[in-house]
């Protein structure tokens, strides 16, 4: 049962992991009084259509071939697609087919190279 519960999750967890790193990229107002202050300016490796199929594919094979639960697989596989349809149908228009499209402006208004002084400071070396 944990591993469903995560796995719908698993997009969301990679997205702060890679803002941690600085993969993908994150800009709020400077005050934040609603989800609308928060603007998703870079995420094309957590939240693309081709990430999250491919994220689901492989729950599936570690889980159902891996493990040989073939039946926690699918449902742990379903649960991670399950996300991404839900933010397909729920996000503005920002999540890229894969992470090559990002790069040529399929995300959103904002490149990587164009992310507002709104974004959070970088951090020292």
């Amino acid at each position: 049962m944990l591993w469903l519960l995560l796995s719908v999750q698993l997009m969301e967890f990679l997205w702060v992991l890679f803002n941690y790193l600085g993969i993908e990229r994150t800009s709020t107002e400077p005050t934040v009084k609603s989800v609308g202050d928060i603007h998703l300016s870079f995420m094309p490796y957590s939240h693309s259509i081709a990430s999250g199929v491919l994220l689901g594919l492989l729950a599936w094979l570690l889980i159902g071939k891996g493990l040989r639960n073939p039946v926690a697989g699918l449902a742990v596989g379903i649960g991670v697609v399950s996300h991404l349809v839900l933010d397909l149908i729920t996000h503005a228009p920002d999540i890229a087919l894969g992470p090559a499209f990002a790069v040529a402006g399929a995300m959103s208004a904002c490149s990587p190279s164009d992310v507002s002084s709104r974004s959070r400071p970088a951090r020292a070396a």
